[in-house]
């Protein structure tokens, strides 16, 4: 086991022992998320009814009743409580964000007693040793870490946002961290560089025992990898085994160890690098028409790694028509090429070797010269992919041909092979076909749903004419009705200067009507000195007068008021005509009064003055009568009367 998996399985084996010591139990029984075909958590935890499970079996245990097909983010063919213990190491960051926080309920829910996961989190510096162990990795083997990768594209998870999240829900959980962030990436580039060294496996081995009785308990650090996730349906429970995990994994006194691991992962990258890498050089040549020319060949580099193996994977720029291309995949020794692949955006292209044979999908050159003649067929091509696991010939011709000798001996285990190969293309190619199928009904759905929006874009482009018609119509009408309103405007203006000349009209009437009143005060003020009856009738007229003179000037201060209503209203024109033609028929009956008015003071003055002709009539004749003279005593006495 692995040091990067024996930091998780440890520590899934020391609580697992911790919680069954704590719950007094003899046996748990055990469901592993995520599980690998290896079974490590049944080398630790020997004793447990353990369960694993995958997205998908591994062929290897196929048959195998302790492996089922499970998708952590949703079991509901697992009953809640179903297992005492549910584990999922380094599973979690694998997961599609989107389903994060419904893999963490489902953990929960199947759990009876604890839930157990571990993961590298984002802190910032993971994700950057995870970079540069990964380019480690690529610099090595040419081509990118498959987990590394899968962890850089997808990003790890963040603590912080997990932690709310459980927090929301109400789920009992506790953390700690373990895995110092620079030993475990030291620990990483070590491992790459000796996966394909002749025997550095027993140094590794070595080492990774010293690992586990030096360094596990001590290999926490500022920074750590990962962070393992504890959570219990018993509220105390996990945060109880957390607190005794971290007062395992203490730093003091670990130093030193921690020194002379680094000193070990050293000495075995040097080991390593005593088989140094070769570097190889591959050539592509082209041909328009006039022969491969020197000065137009594109160079590409790979590493071979101490077993003298390396995968290549080219693409190359085209974007011209091409007769044919040249591949020489390397330069100055033999070599054996398997799975070589040479498509373009045109598809696959044809090829045969030159100064090689091909034989049950490999292809070999015993010389010092491969190549390959690729056909394009004059094609306009954009671009070329050439993809290929090769093996270098060592320099010891000897050892070449014997590995010629056990090709050519194996030859009837090849062809058997080669027809397993023949067989499991045909299946590909039926995948294919099908693919293509599945394909043309994308693209027939594809055009149905293009025509589908043609068909909608020109129904909304009616629609849009539609609408701007309907604007238009709408505007002609606005502007027929500001039309309307204008000439409106108009004529309210016409209807308050013919009010404004018949207001002048009621003012001079009104002026007449004062003059004649005032005479006929004089006319009241001369009887009223001579009758005593006649003056207070007259004075009651003349304050009728002043009353009506009163109501009359209110009236014109109203009028007045409603002048200027108008000019202030003048945009709500309907209504002030409304309003001039309400005050224009006000005025007129004031008119019509006034008129009346008039009319009924002239008669009254008339009558007044026929009245007074009366008088007057009787009072001559009161004089010249006999008694006049006879009373002439008593006007005396009275002081009153002609003489």
């Amino acid at each position: 086991m692995s040091f990067d998996q024996f930091q998780r399985y440890k520590t899934v084996q020391i609580m697992v022992e911790k919680l069954k010591k704590k719950l007094g139990l003899s046996q748990v029984s055990v469901l592993e998320i995520g599980s690998n075909g290896q079974c490590n958590l049944g080398e630790v935890l020997p004793e447990e009814r353990i369960q694993y499970s995958c997205l998908e079996i591994p062929p290897e245990r196929e048959g195998d009743d302790r492996f089922i097909q499970l998708d952590g983010t949703n079991m509901p063919q697992v009953k809640t409580g179903a297992y005492d213990v549910v584990i999922a190491l380094d599973v979690f960051e694998h997961v599609p964000e989107e389903k994060r926080t419904a893999f963490l309920q489902e953990l929960y829910r199947v759990a009876d007693k604890l839930a157990i996961l571990c993961f590298p989190f984002a802190n910032g510096s993971n994700e950057l040793a995870e970079r540069r162990a990964n380019s480690y990795y690529k610099a090595i083997y040419g081509k990118n870490h498959i987990w590394l990768e899968e962890h850089i594209e997808n990003g790890l998870p963040g603590w912080s946002s997990t932690e709310a999240f459980l927090t929301k829900e109400g789920i009992a959980f506790a953390n700690f961290e373990h895995g110092d962030i620079h030993l475990w990436e030291e620990w990483m580039k070590a491992l790459f560089g000796a996966y394909d060294v002749p025997g550095a496996e027993g140094y590794l081995a070595e080492l990774e025992a010293y690992y586990g009785e030096e360094i596990y308990d001590h290999d926490v650090g500022q920074k750590n990898y990962r962070i393992f996730l504890l959570m219990s349906k018993e509220k105390k429970l996990a945060g109880e085994l957390a607190s005794l995990m971290r007062e395992r994994f203490q730093r003091q006194d670990g130093a030193e160890a921690q020194e002379g691991m680094l000193r070990g992962l050293q000495d075995l990258k040097q080991l390593c690098g005593r088989r140094a890498c070769r570097q190889m050089k591959s050539f592509l040549y082209m041909d328009e028409g006039n022969g491969y020319q020197e000065e137009d060949k594109l160079e590409r580099e790979a590493l071979a790694n101490a077993s003298n193996e390396f995968h290549l994977c080219y693409q190359y720029q085209v974007g011209k028509k091409v007769t044919g291309f040249r591949f020489d995949p390397v330069e100055g020794c033999g070599c054996m090429m398997a799975r070589v692949s040479i498509c373009s955006d045109q598809g696959e292209l044809p090829f045969s070797p030159v100064g090689g044979w091909e034989h049950g999908g490999y292809y070999v050159f015993p010389g010092d010269d491969p190549q390959f003649f690729i056909d394009a067929g004059g094609k306009q091509l954009e671009w070329l992919k050439i993809e290929a696991d090769i093996i270098l010939y060592p320099e010891e011709r000897g050892l070449m041909f014997s590995i010629m000798d056990k090709i050519v001996s194996d030859s009837e285990q090849r062809a058997i092979d080669a027809i397993r190969e023949k067989e499991a293309a045909l299946y590909a190619r039926a995948d294919a076909v099908r693919d293509k199928e599945r394909a043309e009904e994308d693209r027939d759905r594809m055009d149905k749903e293009c025509q589908k929006a043609i068909e909608l874009r020109n129904a909304m482009a009616k629609e849009k004419d539609e609408a701007l018609s309907l604007m238009a119509q709408e505007k002609d009408e606005a502007l027929r009705i500001r039309d309307a309103m204008a000439v409106e405007k108009d004529e309210a203006l016409q209807l308050r200067n013919a009010m404004a000349m018949e207001r002048d009209e009621s003012l001079r009437l009104r002026g007449a009507m004062a003059e004649e009143k005032d005479e006929a005060l004089r006319l009241r003020d001369a009887m009223a000195r001579e009758k005593d009856e006649a003056l207070q009738l007259m004075l009651q007229e003349k304050e009728e007068a002043f009353r009506v003179r009163d109501a009359l000037a209110i009236e014109k201060d109203e009028a007045l008021r409603v002048r200027d209503a108008l000019a202030i209203e003048k945009d709500a024109a309907l209504r002030e005509r409304d309003d001039v033609r309400a005050e224009r028929d006000v005025l007129r009956s004031e008119r019509d009064v006034a008129v009346q008015e008039r009319e009924d003071m002239r008669n009254e003055y008339a009558q007044e003055k026929a009245r007074a002709d009366l008088y007057e009539g009787a009072y001559n004749n009161v004089i010249q009568s006999g008694s006049w003279k006879m009373t002439a005593p008593l006007r005396k006495l009275f002081g009153k009367g002609k003489e």
